[in-house]
């Protein structure tokens, strides 16, 4: 524990301190007293969370850190969430429709940028229509999983996994020959017992959501899971990196 010094984390709104909310990523950090490198962004997908912790952690590396001064935390979010990237990519997205954030662009000057899409969005209607399936959105999830460990794998960079619901995986993944090879490695990895979400829903956190049509945690059951979920495991496994 006493070589770390950086942490780097990816995922949805669940993990995003862009807006200013104090998620679990800056307990953990300020916990740990590691300096944060949040990718975290909100409705955003799998392969982008992957994408972009790579990409985060590659940029420390660059600077000659060592890798075993870095540990990271990814928190995988929604299958139905997808992205593309479009080199000329217009300016203006329909109000509610990820406006805050596509194009999401995290390579400085890159004059692209990334189309975050999610199912329920009526502009993303014809993608979701035609051409994606459950299916789809679950082969993603595990590759994406997979991505991100073999890369830290590579490296020497110590990962942890997490959900942010425990529906992000389902009772079909592990019998179906399409997701069910990939459950059997991802099963391999260092996960923490509790999806966020359902760990702040439970008779665990004394807390209620702030707001009964929004499922998003507060701070300050963010704070609680941090120190009851995350850090105990964090303890756990640090003993053996």
């Amino acid at each position: 524990m006493s070589k770390l010094r950086y942490l780097v984390t990816s995922g949805c709104s669940f993990t995003e301190t862009k807006t200013g909310m104090q998620t679990w990523a800056a307990w953990l950090a300020k916990h740990y007293k590691l300096e944060l490198h949040n990718q975290g962004t909100g409705s955003q997908g799998n392969q982008h969370i992957s994408r972009k912790l790579i990409y985060q952690t590659n940029q420390l590396l660059l600077q000659g850190i060592d890798p075993e001064q870095i540990i990271c935390v990814a928190m995988w979010s929604g299958p139905n969430r997808t992205e593309y990237y479009n080199p000329n990519p217009p300016d203006y997205y329909p109000e509610g429709e990820g406006h805050e954030v596509n194009p999401d662009r995290f390579v400085p000057n890159d004059r692209g940028g990334w189309i975050i899409q999610n199912s329920h969005w009526v502009s993303c209607q014809p993608w979701y229509r035609n051409w994606e399936s459950i299916e789809s959105g679950q082969i993603r999830l595990y590759e994406s999983i997979i991505h991100a460990q073999s890369w830290c794998d590579a490296q020497g960079i110590t990962l942890v996994h997490g959900l942010f619901k425990k529906d992000v995986v389902t009772p079909e993944d592990p019998v179906n020959p399409a997701t069910s090879w990939m459950v059997d490695i991802v099963n391999q990895y260092k996960w923490l017992p509790w999806a966020c979400f359902d760990w702040c829903d439970s008779k665990h956190c004394e807390l209620k959501f702030p707001n009964p049509r929004d499922w998003h945690p507060s701070r300050l059951q963010h704070k609680l899971y941090t120190e009851r979920v995350i850090v105990p495991y964090m303890d756990k496994i640090l003993c053996t990196v």
